[in-house]
């Protein structure tokens, strides 16, 4: 019996993400942002808003190098963290802290996060945003 495993929805970030035009928002920004308009799953991991661990679906609206733009069904608070599944060679787990969150609409938030660090397995060297964007980080030889 063969199982054959078509193409499945990712709900993590891909390299994909990360290409595209800069968007010009806002001038004041430290780098580019790419917009984007699509889910991925999150793991509130120090949010007073979350009283169980559990990944939630959010939309994706812009991200760059250091951070992410994401629209949320519930509030955050500045400085809490949350995890987002980032889909390399292996799974690897990207921890972001919330710069700040505006309500937009009723029950809607819009969250900036910066990145502060990533899980992945022993030994590799490769930053995890070089990878995303395909390009091999220059003081690793």
């Amino acid at each position: 019996m063969s199982h054959k495993r078509g193409p499945q929805k990712s709900d993590a970030l891909q390299s994909r993400d990360l290409v595209g035009s800069g968007s010009s928002v806002d001038d004041r920004r430290r780098e580019p942002r790419i917009v984007s308009n699509r889910t991925i799953s999150i793991l509130p991991t120090a949010s007073a808003g979350q009283q169980e661990w559990k990944f939630i679906t959010v939309r994706l609206l812009d991200c760059s190098n250091r951070g992410l733009g994401l629209l949320t069904d519930i509030p955050f608070a500045t400085g809490d963290e949350f995890m987002v599944k980032v889909q390399m060679e292996r799974m690897v787990l990207a921890s972001y802290t919330v710069r700040h969150c505006h309500k937009k609409e009723l029950r809607q938030y819009i969250v900036g996060a910066e990145l502060v660090g990533y899980v992945s397995a022993p030994g590799e060297s490769i930053s995890l945003l070089d990878a995303l964007i395909g390009t091999k980080n220059e003081t690793d030889e």
